[in-house]
């Protein structure tokens, strides 16, 4: 199971630096301007999507009191990320974020025991049940992957070249 986890959080990894590039490639109107879609912007949907890894990390640190290298791999000071439309230094910023919290992500996957999967996770609103710790993980990246797809669609309908599903065996863990 912690190998398929892995592959994911590379492939987010990755994934988010090709947006993340593909987004820096337009100009600052372009990826603020309202696009029509739930959070707006380009700009506002990436951000919502990176943003929320300090939310679900948090939920992930918590869970996992008895193992130290899990807890210490979520344990960066996560910045505050600007509400409203970005400057161009401000979008600038959010690739040190973005590496931070998909690296941070990664180590804490390296760092699971196989026990650690079943842990029972309780976040959100208090009518959500608690969900084993695996469930949070998969939610994670379907979040991300959801978000994605909406940033893809924009970039569709600006004719913006995009595409970032193929996999890559370098996502694969090291034996």
């Amino acid at each position: 199971m912690k190998n398929v986890f892995l592959v994911q959080a590379r492939y987010n990894k990755a994934t988010d630096k090709t947006v993340y590039d593909i987004l820096s490639g337009l100009s600052n109107d372009e990826r603020e301007k309202d696009r029509g879609g739930y959070f707006k912007s380009l700009s506002q949907t990436f951000r919502h999507y990176i943003g929320s890894a300090g939310f679900f990390h948090g939920a992930l640190q918590s869970a996992v009191n008895g193992n130290a290298a899990a807890r210490k791999a979520l344990s960066y000071e996560a910045p505050k990320l600007p509400d409203g439309p970005l400057s161009e230094a401000q979008w600038k910023t959010l690739a040190g974020y973005l590496n931070t919290v998909n690296d941070a992500f990664i180590q804490f996957v390296e760092a699971l025991r196989p026990e650690d999967f079943a842990i029972s996770i309780t976040f959100g609103p208090p009518a959500w049940p608690p969900v084993p710790l695996y469930f949070l993980l998969m939610m994670i990246h379907s979040h991300a992957i959801h978000h994605r797809g909406q940033i893809s669609e924009m970039l569709d309908e600006m004719k913006v070249e995009n595409n970032w599903s193929g996999m890559n065996p370098d996502f694969l863990p090291k034996a």
